[in-house]
């Protein structure tokens, strides 16, 4: 989508109202409602609750992430929280506090049916994704690193070009492509910048609003648009996981089968699934069976599929068309194949992960997963308390069916079997079926007919159920002919020649209707009763190839001498290697990737740093120790070996500063017992805590402990954090006062 040089929602009046984050770090959920809010606009100017979000999503709550209420969070969370449909919710229903608590059960506003994870940004002028999401959606949910430092309050713009990981989320609302470089407290190396609604209030900023330039290193990543539809689009929801996106599992490679099974709590019919894409670009293949009986796949088949493709990664609901009618206490499944092109792990799944979902449950005959969409094992005896993550919708009632079925053969001599399939919408749950020969009509879902004379047939189905019938017919649909001949044999192969060993497919072309094939592939081996089978060569020669085929009417037979060259050219490799990165702190994980050409069979890295040698193709290792490493490779096939080093190719330093200590705690004076949270904000990257809270209590390690003052006065706080290159202290003389009761 082309994108103007500048572009600002503000002047389309697709923002909402600068909103306030005070000391909590939950800045997380009011980028996500900056983005969602302004989806709605200009149509609905819309206040959601971000104390709702936050508090219902702490480990206070039984479907909550193992953080406190004002603690940190992340796009993830927020998702989780809207697809299970426990918000968004007014703003008025649930103010905005400090305090952990949300009472009551709000009326739901919306359902959010689609987040899309916009791909991070590869390169500083990599912003075209971005842009279009802003055009087409609103404002973006995105992350950054903020430090004060980096900051210009007489221009309101920012500019990092370090290392260290994000910690703030905002907002993108637009973007001025010539904004000046000049106007950065560090001038970055060219013009651009994304205009930001940040969360600290109008007090802060052009009015709660600055710039970031294009070239900020953390800028653009952990991207989200959030959509919103009606609440009336669906009644119910189906779901085992609250706490949504979790880890990602497959088979090591793209492809992934998973399935839930569900039990329908009235009659009802299923309008719709959702699901998450792990990756850009996955392709989907969605099918709804009922009553199944052994995991997820039913005896009869599926009644409803459909497949498509989701550009963004994220969270998506795929409309069921016409639905499939359920009865109360009835189980269904939502059957997934996904293919994440460029990803081994296709299936998204919610399971226990210490530190962050320490409360998710799962129930032996929830979920499945598969490798083939054959074969399912419930994923709990892989995974204890892990569901994947389908969700299925409903809405009352039962839809009129939509005849619709197929056939095969379609055309053929008599006399001819027919299988028809029926393939009607609507789960109906009676068929008719006239087959326009004469004979009687059958009632069977999936019959099978024969036409025993020649003729054109026309074929009618009339499906009904609850709530009513629907009927197709397909003028002249089955060809019966009487004409068998003698079939006459021909074929085609490729490839015709190359080296040893050589794949050959072979494809009957025979015309006659031949029922049966007998091939001689010329190299002493059996032949092939295949219509269209693959030989493999393993020597050089030429190979002469014959093939007979027979049907009820006779045999013919063709030959084609030399038809097959086979040569041995096999040479030696050619040593090529990278690897990625190749240069970093200590320790530093390194993945080498083989390009030798060749064909090698066997591998030899040696690192440089003393350790063992590896074996395998492309090796992941990791440097502990600053230096630069000289790295050589060994490939190897039938025909030789070849070596390639690499000298000073890896740079291991270590850059490990002493942390700097700062700290901030909420409440900071009340009465007693006083119950205070104190939040590490050092920088540094501190490996341990020692926090002395005054009172004569023992010290506390914990990175954000909460303490509990029991008698009046003034206490002085003190923090040290330590890390490999040393240790840092802050004192706050009588930071916190209590007072009596």
């Amino acid at each position: 989508m082309w994108a103007p040089a500048y572009y600002d929602l503000r002047t389309l009046n697709r923002v909402t109202s600068m909103k306030d984050q005070g000391s909590a770090g939950v800045c997380w959920t009011f980028a996500t409602y900056s983005s969602l809010e302004s989806n709605l606009l200009p149509g609905e100017s819309r206040d959601f609750s971000e104390n709702n979000m936050k508090n219902l999503l702490s480990s206070s709550y039984p479907e909550g992430f193992d953080r406190g209420p004002n603690d940190g969070g992340n796009e993830f969370m927020s998702t989780a929280y809207l697809a299970r449909w426990s918000g968004p919710v007014d703003e008025t229903a649930d103010p905005y506090s400090y305090s952990g608590v949300s009472s009551g059960n709000p009326p739901l506003q919306k359902h959010v049916q689609d987040v899309l994870f916009i791909p991070d940004r590869t390169g500083s002028l990599d912003n075209n994704e971005i842009k279009s999401a802003v055009q087409n959606y609103g404002a973006v949910f995105t992350s950054m690193y903020y430090d004060n430092a980096y900051y210009s309050p007489t221009k309101y713009s920012y500019y990092y070009d370090g290392l260290t990981s994000a910690n703030h989320a905002i907002a993108i609302v637009g973007w001025d492509d010539s904004f000046d470089r000049n106007s950065f407290s560090r001038v970055p190396p060219g013009d651009g910048a994304f205009i930001i609604k940040n969360s600290w209030g109008t007090g802060w900023g052009d009015r709660g609003y600055f710039y970031i330039s294009y070239y900020d290193s953390k800028i653009g990543k952990d991207n989200a648009v959030f959509l919103a539809e009606t609440t009336n689009n669906y009644k119910s929801i189906y779901q085992y996981d609250p706490l949504g996106w979790v880890q990602s599992v497959g088979y090591g490679n793209p492809t992934g089968w998973c399935a839930n099974v569900f039990t329908s709590k009235s009659d009802e019919t299923l309008k719709a699934v959702s699901f998450y894409t792990t990756d850009s670009n996955c392709n989907y293949e969605i099918y709804i069976s009922t009553d199944p009986v052994s995991g997820p796949v039913s005896q009869t088949g599926p009644v409803l599929s459909k497949s498509g493709t989701s550009p963004a990664a994220g969270y998506h609901t795929v409309p069921l068309d016409p639905g499939v009618a359920l009865k109360a206490g009835q189980k269904f499944s939502v059957v997934m194949k996904l293919t994440t092109p460029n990803y081994n792990y296709p299936t998204a799944v919610e399971m226990p992960y210490a530190g962050w979902s320490s409360k998710a449950k799962a129930k032996a005959g929830e979920s499945f997963v598969s490798s083939d969409g054959n074969t399912w094992t419930d994923i709990t005896g892989y995974f204890s308390n892990t569901n994947v993550c389908i969700k299925a919708f409903t809405v009352s009632g039962s839809v009129l069916p939509v005849a619709s079925f197929s056939a095969t053969p379609t055309s053929g001599n008599a006399p001819l079997n027919v299988a028809f399939s029926d393939t009607s919408g609507g789960s109906p749950n009676s068929w008719d079926w006239s087959f326009g020969d004469g004979t009687s009509n059958s009632t069977t879902k999936n019959p099978v007919h024969t036409y025993s004379t020649a003729g054109q047939y026309t074929v009618s189905l009339t499906v009904q159920n609850a709530a009513g019938s629907n009927s197709v017919a397909r003028s002249s649909y089955i060809n019966v002919a009487n004409a068998l001949r003698t079939p006459v044999a021909n074929f085609s192969v490729s490839p015709t020649s190359g080296n040893a060993p050589l794949n050959v497919s072979f494809t009957d072309t025979s015309t006659g209707m031949p029922t049966s094939w007998s091939w001689s592939f010329g190299d002493g081996t059996p032949s092939s009763t295949e219509p269209n089978p693959v030989h493999t060569y393993s020597k050089a020669g030429r190979y002469t190839v014959s093939l007979t085929v027979r049907n009820s009417a006779g045999s013919n037979t063709v030959r084609k001498s030399g038809y097959i060259n086979v040569v041995n050219l096999r040479k030696a490799p050619v040593t090529a290697f990278s690897a990625s990165p190749t240069s970093g702190n200590a320790p530093l994980r390194v993945i080498f990737t083989d390009r030798s050409s060749g064909t090698p069979t066997s591998w030899n890295w040696s690192f440089g740093d003393g350790t063992s040698n590896s074996t395998i193709k492309n090796p992941v290792h990791t440097y502990s120790k600053a230096g630069k490493y000289t790295i050589s490779l060994t490939v190897q096939n039938a025909a030789g070996s070849n070596t390639t080093t690499k000298p000073s190719y890896i740079n291991v330093v270590n850059l490990l500063k002493v942390p700097a200590t700062a700290f901030s705690a909420s409440p900071t004076s009340g009465k007693a017992p006083l119950k205070v949270t104190f939040t590490d904000r050092s920088s540094g990257t501190p490996t341990s805590w020692n926090w002395s809270f005054g009172d004569g209590t023992p010290n506390s390690t914990i990175k954000n402990p909460v303490h509990t003052y029991s008698k009046a006065g003034k206490y002085t706080v003190s923090l040290t954090v330590t890390n490999s290159r040393g240790s840092n202290t802050m004192a706050k003389s009588g930071y916190v006062t209590v007072t009596d009761k």
